[in-house]
């Protein structure tokens, strides 16, 4: 029997591993879900939404990096419901 996932992946080490990415940034039901699950608010981002969109193509960080990370485990959560 498979559970189903629930809650979004906290663990760092984890998340850093994730690497086939599939989500949705231009779905905005998707984007204010993320938010609701994470705290994390994306499009309140002083450099904008396209800023954003660039910057998770090809994060610049570990910051960034665990962002889009929870983005797509975030969205396979979001996708199961």
């Amino acid at each position: 029997m498979t559970m189903k996932k629930t809650a979004v992946n906290q663990d760092i080490q984890s998340l850093l591993k994730i690497s086939n990415f599939s989500f949705d940034i231009n779905d905005e039901k998707f984007v204010e879900y993320f938010q609701d699950r994470t705290g994390q608010m994306i499009t309140l981002c002083v450099c904008g939404m396209d800023e954003v969109k660039k910057l998770l193509l090809r994060p610049p960080n570990t910051s960034w990096k665990l962002t889009k990370a929870k983005l797509q485990d975030c969205w396979e959560i979001y996708c199961n419901e």
